[in-house]
């Protein structure tokens, strides 16, 4: 199991999971724990990664909520009530704050974006 978390003040934070439930498969199952205290925290599976996910990008909207992006969809997150839904791919994706990324030594870290 890998995990690592991008904190934006005190109490809040998404936080990705990584986990490969079989030694044999290639298959990775993955979770957003979305944070924010004391008022709620919650955890949402993502679509599991073959390979083809990639980096998990942040961005900050203008409406101060967050939209995250891999290869595999996009999902918007509302962290005041620790909401988080698919959507579509839009072009208004707000400024990236950075990305959660694969480790080459293993594991996962958030890599946050130049000038940030």
């Amino acid at each position: 199991m890998e995990s690592a978390s991008y904190w934006f003040g005190p109490e809040q934070a998404l936080t990705l999971v990584r986990s490969k439930p079989y030694f044999w498969s290639d298959e990775v199952m993955r979770t957003m724990t979305v944070t924010s205290l004391p008022a709620c925290q919650r955890r949402y599976p993502l679509p599991p990664d073959g390979g083809q996910a990639g980096s998990v990008k942040v961005f900050r909207t203008a409406e101060g909520n967050y939209v995250m992006q891999d290869g595999m969809g996009q999902y918007r997150v509302e962290i005041a009530l620790c909401g988080m839904s698919l959507e579509g791919k839009t072009s208004t994706l707000g400024t990236l704050l950075g990305s959660f990324e694969l480790v080459p030594e293993g594991g996962i870290r958030f890599a946050p974006a130049s000038g940030s």
